[in-house]
């Protein structure tokens, strides 16, 4: 089942690139597409629930300094559960990335 929602997901982003990940499928999108990205799988990949957003720190002297992860879960698909991934924009004084209330309120 990972298979075929990451299949729709790549077929309707071509720039969803998979990300290393040990337990859980992941994904690295370009910012631009991250609030595109999360509406597609929460409307049409029953990704109906925003567990967390999280955030990378890389570390002084990376571009991007900071990451922005999105844990995604689905409570009508067991088992279903996946992260996505997007570089901030923005300076390492002020990261940026955008809200994704209007999706989950």
């Amino acid at each position: 089942m990972s298979a075929e929602f990451l299949a729709a997901l790549r077929s309707r982003f071509p720039q969803a690139v998979d990300r290393a990940s040990a337990d859980h499928p992941a994904v690295d999108v370009p910012l631009a597409e991250v609030v595109a990205v999360l509406k597609f799988l929460r409307d049409e990949q029953a990704f109906d629930l925003l567990m967390d957003v999280t955030a990378i720190d890389w570390a002084e002297g990376a571009n991007p300094r900071f990451t922005v992860v999105y844990h995604l879960l689905s409570t009508t698909r067991a088992g279903s559960y996946v992260r996505v991934a997007a570089p901030c924009s923005g300076s390492a004084e002020a990261p940026v990335a955008p809200s994704v209330t209007a999706l989950w309120p």
